[in-house]
């Protein structure tokens, strides 16, 4: 394909299917954002606190369910048949809901271990988060099959049902905790159903050991993913307050939290963009490299782009938006900006070894990177305080790209390899004259390696 044709190409993917992934995650965004604001001025701070943990135990649901599910979905079934993919998104959707039970059966027991507000969140999430969970499976296949209208639609029509639900929450409900939890998610319920007549296809929760089969070399290994970026997640930001105490942590992120208009690209990209990305390949090797060297380029430019205008804040701006916080986080911008930047630059690397289904590469190469980064992150926050840390963070996210896009070329090579080398089987027999079937005939596309 000539140069000028894979642009044409790679500028309609951004400004076709792009826009709707990328309204799509705008609307979700926003939604949270109100909702989250909404529950902080209606609650007292220790109602709100016990909202934060129930929240954060459906986004650990929500990751957990996309590592076994949906991610796995997207590398193995965008481009199947229509009656192949009906059946993955019947199973996929089951799988989803399996998650949901399991998960919720885990919040029903805390909730009847401890006391309090939290207790009462934890048991009135535990029911509501298969259909929750069932909601975002929805999402990713309706992507996975080039429907973004339909996954707006359904993001819409939660965000409408949201509405009625907490203003009775408000009103009869009289404005607690767990009122507010159940009108969030009994909306969200709302919304699972509904992709079940968007897609007119019904859940197989029974399916979700056969899915889990069906994935056995993709699914281990995004969950491996998952556990790692959580782990040293978690690791990172308690050790940083060890170190240079909560107020360094603080500042690290409000600085952070001016960043977060960027969050609705990463986490578009997160959304569509394993599944666009096998379909480029199918459309050629220059295509699909280029396409994620191009996402990465555009995303860091966003970044680069949205760093001027904050660099440029005045102070006064600054108080208003983080108050108090702003002082703190100042100093820390520029080397948050570019941690930022970095990561982003490596987005497209990363994508792309999920689109080549490249699990075990993807899996090791994280695994190992989040030991070094941690090291050095904590090491650098001990001997030089929390300024140390923001460097070494940055100039970690920078090797951490390049060692990103090295085993995305690597494994572009690889697969460039397997495909020219012809195996035994393929080989013509001189006896006969006649070329026996291909060896790996029979393997399923997007297979791990």
């Amino acid at each position: 394909m000539r140069p000028a044709a894979v642009s044409v190409a790679v500028a309609r993917l951004a400004v076709g299917r792009a826009g709707w992934v990328i309204g799509d995650q705008a609307l979700s965004s926003l939604t949270n954002f109100v909702l989250t604001l909404l529950v902080a001025r209606a609650v007292s701070t220790e109602d709100f606190g016990a909202f934060a943990l129930a929240t954060t135990t459906y986004w650990l649901a929500l990751g957990l369910a996309r590592a076994l599910t949906t991610e796995a979905f997207v590398v193995t079934y965008p481009d199947a048949e229509e009656a192949i993919a009906g059946r993955g998104v019947a199973r996929v959707t089951g799988a989803a809901v399996g998650v949901g039970i399991a998960a919720g059966a885990a919040c029903l027991v805390a909730g009847l271990v401890l006391q309090g507000t939290l207790a009462k969140a934890l048991l009135i999430m535990g029911p509501l988060l298969p259909g929750l969970l069932l909601q975002d499976a929805w999402r990713f296949a309706f992507f996975a099959r080039r429907r973004g209208g339909a996954a707006l639609a359904n993001d819409l029509a939660w965000a409408i049902a949201l509405v009625p639900t907490m203003l009775f929450a408000l009103t009869l409900g009289g404005g607690s905790v767990t009122w507010l939890i159940l009108a969030w998610g009994v909306s969200g319920n709302a919304a699972g159903l509904l992709g079940i007549v968007q897609a007119r296809i019904r859940p197989q929760v029974r399916g979700t050991i056969a899915w889990w089969r069906e994935q056995r070399e993709l699914a281990p290994r995004f969950f491996g993913e998952f556990l790692v970026r959580s782990v040293s997640s978690q690791l990172t930001t308690y050790g940083l307050a060890a170190f240079v105490g909560l107020r360094g942590v603080g500042g690290l992120r409000a600085a952070d939290l001016l960043l977060g208009p960027l969050n609705i690209l990463f986490l578009a990209n997160g959304l569509a963009g394993v599944a666009e990305g096998v379909r480029l390949l199918a459309r050629g090797e220059r295509t699909f490299r280029i396409a994620y060297v191009g996402l990465s380029a555009v995303l860091a430019a966003c970044v680069l782009a949205w760093a001027g205008v904050l660099l440029l804040l005045p102070s006064a701006a600054g108080v208003q938006i983080l108050g108090r916080s702003w002082t703190t986080a100042r100093p820390l911008l520029i080397p948050v900006v570019l941690n930022t930047a970095a990561a982003a630059a490596g987005m497209g690397a990363t994508t792309g070894l999920r689109a080549l289904a490249a699990a075990r590469r993807s899996l090791r190469t994280r695994l190992s990177l989040a030991v070094v980064l941690l090291t050095a992150t904590l090491a650098s926050a001990a001997v030089g305080g929390v300024y140390a840390a923001a460097w070494t963070m940055a100039a970690s996210s920078a090797v951490a790209s390049a060692v990103w896009w090295r085993q995305f070329f690597a494994e572009l090579g690889e697969r460039r390899a397997r495909e020219r080398a012809p195996s035994i089987r393929e080989r013509p027999d001189p006896t006969v004259g006649v070329r026996a079937p291909a060896a790996d005939a029979g393997r399923p596309q997007g297979a791990a390696r």
